[in-house]
């Protein structure tokens, strides 16, 4: 059988396949492997051979095929393209859905994520977040529309038009580490929300400390009132 003749095969252009075990109504059943020629877009292609559903292997800096999330120093990638809008990847343990990531980017799993370390045991010099409610001060919540034009002419789609959140330029001062490369461009900034956390939380337990001492003052002059008051009874009751 010529692969080359096959429904969205072509070993030039998609794909080379080196054995066919058997071919039915829902595609064909290769009993080895199939291997792509190395150029820009090329791979294996899903409905017909329709580009628009595609596994494939591309030059990053390719502008029509290629692009790179977060890293830049590959060349080469493999990329899993659905470019319909109200479709995406489901990934599956037996029966069930484990995870899924749709259209717009959004991840979906069912279980723990985890990213990465936090053991003490592996860090060294320790130390305290040095003034956090300065540094929050110069922080602010906002509530903002997206620039929805701007945003699709640098490869952004934003879940909501409206949405709450920070602004990146606001932490590259006072949290650098928070800040970073946006996925879907360099020349714009992301945030790493998580990492806001641990200075937050230091800002509440400097509140707290402050708290607890305004506590204690407090405490202190309602003795010293008790003092005066004791005082000024006996001298009245003396008279």
């Amino acid at each position: 059988m010529d692969a080359d003749l096959l429904d969205g095969l072509n070993s030039s252009s998609t794909a080379a396949v080196s054995t066919i075990a058997s071919r039915d109504s829902n595609g064909i059943l290769f009993g080895t492997n199939v291997a792509s020629t190395a150029a820009s877009g090329n791979g294996i292609r899903f409905w017909g051979g329709d580009s628009a559903y595609t596994i494939y292997m591309s030059s990053a800096s390719d502008g029509t095929w290629g692009g790179r999330v977060v890293e830049t120093s590959s060349d080469y990638n493999m990329y899993f393209k659905m470019t319909t809008a109200n479709r995406g990847f489901v990934w599956k343990s037996g029966t069930s859905n484990i995870a899924g990531l749709d259209s717009s980017g959004n991840l979906r799993i069912i279980g723990d994520i985890t990213t990465s370390a936090s053991d003490k045991r592996l860090k060294t010099n320790i130390r305290n977040i040095t003034d956090p409610l300065t540094k929050i001060k110069k922080i602010q919540g906002y509530v903002f529309d997206w620039d929805i034009k701007k945003c699709k002419e640098v490869g952004f789609s934003p879940v909501s038009e409206t949405e709450h959140g920070f602004l990146a330029q606001d932490f590259i001062e006072i949290l650098p580490d928070a800040v970073h490369e946006a996925a879907f461009n360099s020349e714009y900034y992301g945030l790493r929300y998580q990492r806001v956390i641990p200075l937050l939380a230091a800002g509440i337990n400097e509140l707290s400390n402050e708290n607890d001492k305004l506590k204690q003052e407090i405490d202190d002059l309602k003795s010293e009132i008790s003092y005066i008051k004791d005082v000024l009874s006996k001298m009245i009751n003396k008279d």
